[in-house]
């Protein structure tokens, strides 16, 4: 598949989270569907054309410009909510940190649990601080992803 619905660097492409890459795999699936539809009726409209005896005519040549102009609008909104989404999800992941004493991102999922649970314990005395202290922390949404609500839980009913 070929991505072209909008334009990315391979470097900023491998920036991208899965989730994101869903949305730009998506996305591109939606603009060539509006694509192929637009083809078609093109096609549908010169077969019409001809059989009318109007196809090198103004009339033809205005409709396929307004049917191009139609999909091409369409393909802008799908353009346009996929760079809102770019944008809304990335600002949501920039607004916490990437860096903390525990952050070590060659670790996998569950030792990026296991890891940020021991530095909390060894760090705060009382359940009451850890979760204070988890709760304010910015890096740790960011570095644990789809496990931050278990370990949220963990100290929350510590």
């Amino acid at each position: 598949m070929t991505i072209d619905v909008i334009s990315l660097t391979g470097g900023q492409f491998s920036l991208l989270t899965s989730e994101q890459i869903d949305k730009v795999r998506s996305a591109q699936q939606k603009k060539d569907e509006l694509e192929a539809k637009e083809a078609e009726e093109k096609r549908k409209l010169k077969y019409a054309a001809v059989r009318a005896g109007n196809y090198r005519s103004a009339a033809y040549e205005k409709a396929v410009e307004e049917i191009g102009a139609k999909y091409e609008e369409k393909i802008g909104v799908v353009r346009e909510g996929l760079l809102f989404y770019l944008q809304y999800s990335a600002r949501a992941e920039e607004t916490g940190g990437t860096s903390a004493e525990y952050a070590d991102y060659s670790l996998s999922p569950t030792d990026r649990v296991t890891a940020v649970k021991t530095y909390y314990e060894t760090k705060y005395n009382t359940a009451k601080a850890r979760f204070d202290a988890f709760k304010a922390d910015t890096t740790a949404p960011v570095y644990l992803g789809e496990y931050y609500a278990g370990v949220y839980d963990y100290f929350a009913n510590s």
